[in-house]
């Protein structure tokens, strides 16, 4: 898939998350694009099917938010406090 492509999504607009995380945490979030760029220099994923896969993954386990802002790309975050990712502990 091509820029800007849809991976999922969960929340209908800029400051709709569904309910994880706080209200407009969607701006620290990333784009699908970048996100492919730095998953392949770091070895994450080589290529977009294996990415989609991994996304697909931590999506269904709530890990992972795609936000659908208009007229904009979808922006992938984690739900998380800084300081839960700080500490790596992942209980939602």
């Amino acid at each position: 898939m091509g820029s800007g492509a849809s991976v999922g999504s969960v929340g209908g607009g800029a400051h709709d998350n569904d309910g994880k995380g706080a209200p407009g945490m969607y701006r620290y979030g990333m784009q699908y694009d970048p996100l492919f760029q730095v998953a392949c220099q770091r070895f994450i994923a080589t290529n977009e099917t294996a990415l989609r896969a991994l996304l697909g993954e931590l999506m269904d386990h709530g890990l992972v938010v795609s936000v659908q802002i208009p007229g904009h790309p979808d922006v992938l975050w984690i739900p998380a406090s800084k300081e839960t990712l700080r500490r790596g502990k992942f209980a939602f």
